[in-house]
């Protein structure tokens, strides 16, 4: 496999001293212009008080919801999975964009600019594939399961059994503050989960797959022996195995352990395009910010996370699958805690941060700190909700 030329040519004139303080001068000018309008757009922005925004949360008529039992309760362990077949779910489009190759595949392969390069990074993916299939270099491992919940409040909790008495875990979810127009509401994702007071037997799943911590001892003897390409190559289709993995984990969920959907026949661009009923957001996603959730779901291997709460093996993905039977589109919490966190006591708004870390018995830096690492990476451990 020949190694992708990925080099970027930065150019500096040599400068004058008088010139070199013009420049410098002028960069600084551009750069407060730029951080003015930041705060300008940010002044702008008008936050609701945390209890106004809940008086304005999404109301749902429970008493129209038809519940879809899953079949079992507790979970359910997959200690291996044929990789030929999670193969067939990947999504190839991801895997261009780790290399700096930007567009929709297949289309990519034919690019004007990229296409050569494109057309030869997918030959020695699939090479690869191949014998990563053919030699079984990864392990991927599931577990997925089932609880009865309910809402209360912005939380979502989650029981032993259908007796509703013993609560097994909790979700703090985050709610919109930002002022909406034409009556729209200030959404949480517990808003889509029937409350406890409302008499109704809602459910909440989740699951946890890898594509196998052998990814990480692969991608190491590669970089024993300099091939620093295959190292990068291995690591980005374990990605994609992960991912594979959700998809397909998912696709079961719906069709068969849950079966909500068990006449859904849809495939390709259909299911990246996520046609089916449902979505898969993720703590430290726009729609659930704070990253510690991923600690609260009460399925899968055992896993190890950093101080910032990225998950060891990387290839890995968590997911609450679905608050069933309610029509949802995506939602972001418009980074909440980022833009608020210093606000408390101003009196300008509700600091959602403050209330979350009381909920959680967070410390309020922690609590700040992990929101506001809102950033997409490539190895989350993903919150996989699914709202049908």
């Amino acid at each position: 496999m020949s190694p992708m030329p990925r080099v970027r040519w930065v150019s500096c004139p040599r400068f004058s001293r008088p010139s070199r303080s013009a420049y410098i001068d002028g960069i600084r000018a551009e750069y407060a212009k730029v951080a003015e309008a930041h705060a300008r757009n940010e002044r702008e922005k008008q936050r609701l008080p945390l209890s106004r925004a809940r008086e304005n949360a999404h109301k749902i008529d429970w008493s129209s919801y038809s519940v879809v039992k899953p079949q079992f309760f507790g979970t359910k362990v997959f200690e291996t999975y044929d990789l030929e077949e999670l193969s067939r779910y990947i999504d190839w489009t991801p895997f261009f964009q780790t290399w700096e190759l930007k567009g929709r595949f297949p289309a990519i392969l034919e690019d004007e600019k990229q296409g050569e390069a494109a057309r030869q990074l997918y030959a020695d993916a699939q090479a690869m594939l191949a014998k990563i299939i053919e030699e079984k270099w990864f392990r991927p491992r599931a577990v997925i399961g089932f609880w009865p919940a309910n809402a209360v409040g912005d939380d979502i909790r989650l029981f032993t059994d259908e007796g509703r008495k013993e609560e097994l875990a909790t979700f703090f979810t985050l709610r919109q503050q930002l002022s909406k127009r034409d009556g729209r509401p200030n959404v949480a994702l517990s808003d889509f989960v029937a409350p406890l007071d409302s008499g109704v037997a809602d459910y909440v799943g989740g699951f946890v797959v890898t594509a196998g911590i052998e990814e990480v001892a692969i991608a190491e003897r590669f970089e024993r022996a300099n091939d620093d390409y295959s190292s990068i190559l291995v690591k980005a289709l374990a990605d994609r195995f992960a991912e594979a993995f959700a998809e397909r984990m998912h696709e079961r969920v719906r069709k068969e352990f849950w079966g909500y959907a068990p006449d859904e026949a849809l495939a390709g661009d259909d299911l990246i395009g996520e046609a089916y009923a449902g979505i898969r957001p993720a703590p430290g996603y726009p729609a659930q910010p704070d990253h510690t959730e991923k600690k609260a779901t009460p399925c899968g291997p055992a896993r190890r996370f950093r101080a910032s709460i990225s998950a060891i093996p990387k290839a890995i993905i968590s997911a609450l699958p679905r608050w069933s039977g309610i029509r949802f589109s995506t939602m972001r919490a418009a980074r909440i805690c980022q833009s608020q966190r210093l606000s408390a006591g101003s009196g300008r708004c509700s600091t959602t941060c403050r209330p979350t870390a009381r909920r959680k018995s967070t410390a309020l830096r922690d609590v700040s700190r992990i929101a506001g690492t809102n950033k997409k990476a490539r190895v989350l451990p993903a919150l996989f909700c699914v709202f049908c």
